[in-house]
């Protein structure tokens, strides 16, 4: 419509973050009309069930926009424990002086997710591998477990230093 201002996505997506990290979106919103207008975010409070657990962050939650003019909305998610989040929100807003008769709305949703890398390496034998005592030029072998526990896929690689003298 006319006079309204453009909205960021219809989705704001972190997808998946590995536990103790963080990162942010952008969202950015533009007044089109020749009204001021002032909006608010719906749905992003603590009663809401959106920031449980300080997850998520948003900054700010509401404003005023003049004609032409545009402000972004950050959008942080911390990764703390293994979970999936899809957080519904309301982008509202209105003329400054209610000269229309009703708010415009436009629903998104937030999405990440917070995931571990989970790994355990079972030894025959005690927490490690013994060679024993192998002959120069005479070759030993040992076998272990690596067992993915986690929700993905990981890869790995082994890197062997030379011990300090």
């Amino acid at each position: 419509d006319e006079g309204e201002p453009v909205e960021g996505p219809l989705k704001v997506e972190f997808q998946r973050l590995l536990l103790k990290r963080k990162d942010t979106r952008v969202v950015t919103i533009k007044n089109t009309s020749l009204l001021p207008a002032k909006w608010s975010l719906q749905g992003c409070e603590e009663e809401d069930g959106f920031n449980c657990g300080k997850e998520f962050t948003i900054s700010p939650k509401e404003g005023t926009l003049f004609p032409g003019q545009t402000e972004e909305i950050l959008i942080g998610f911390h990764a703390i424990e293994k979970e999936v989040f899809e957080k519904p929100l309301v982008l509202e807003w209105i003329d400054m002086d209610d000269i229309l008769a009703e708010k415009k709305s436009l629903e998104f949703v937030v999405s990440a997710e917070a995931y571990e890398i989970d790994f355990t390496f079972t030894f025959p034998t005690g927490d490690g591998i013994d060679f024993g005592v192998v002959k120069v030029a005479e070759g030993a072998e040992r076998e272990f477990t690596i067992t993915n526990s986690g929700k993905y896929k990981v890869g790995y690689k082994f890197a062997f230093a030379r011990p300090r003298r």
